[in-house]
């Protein structure tokens, strides 16, 4: 869905298409939550996909329900073409491959733009699955997000020094 065409009968045809369900898990996942982090909840009440006694538990919900901030935090970086990994929980593995790539682009991300991402190396994951281990939260809104990820593409593209 684009800016243009994500309300009214395309919101309504990703709600309604129960076909459609399992490719929006854990990517975009069931269609509540993946339409929630697009749209406000009294919006939705007004559209009447939401039965307006369910928005206060809903907002809720989208307050504190640390999936919601993954679903959002993998859409952004599959849109960036980032390698994010699957992930059954809240945090977000993407994939360097490389222990020595790995560290470097954790402390580059820290240095030149103090965002945090933990490196995770062999012995903890295989060697060639090396990985950031990004963790969103309540408190990780869309703009630090999207801060996150062009940080992140601008690192990703530098090319790497050849070892000797």
């Amino acid at each position: 869905m684009t800016q243009l065409n994500r309300a009214g009968p395309s919101l309504a045809r990703v709600i309604e298409r129960s076909d459609w369900h399992p490719r929006l898990l854990n990517g975009s996942d069931y269609p509540l939550p993946g339409v929630m982090p697009l749209y406000s909840i009294d919006y939705l009440v007004s559209l009447g996909f939401v039965p307006p006694v369910a928005a206060p538990v809903l907002k809720a919900i989208r307050e504190h329900n640390p999936l919601l901030f993954d679903f959002v935090l993998k859409r952004h970086l599959a849109s960036a073409q980032l390698p994010c990994m699957p992930s059954t929980t809240h945090i977000v593995p993407l994939l360097v491959g490389d222990p020595y790539r790995c560290k470097r682009l954790s402390d580059e991300l820290l240095d030149r733009f103090d965002i945090y991402a933990q490196p995770i190396n062999y012995p903890t994951v295989p060697r060639g699955t090396e990985r950031l281990r990004l963790t969103p939260t309540p408190l990780h809104g869309d703009a630090m997000m999207a801060r996150l990820v062009e940080a992140l593409k601008s690192l990703w593209t530098q090319r790497e020094p050849q070892a000797a």
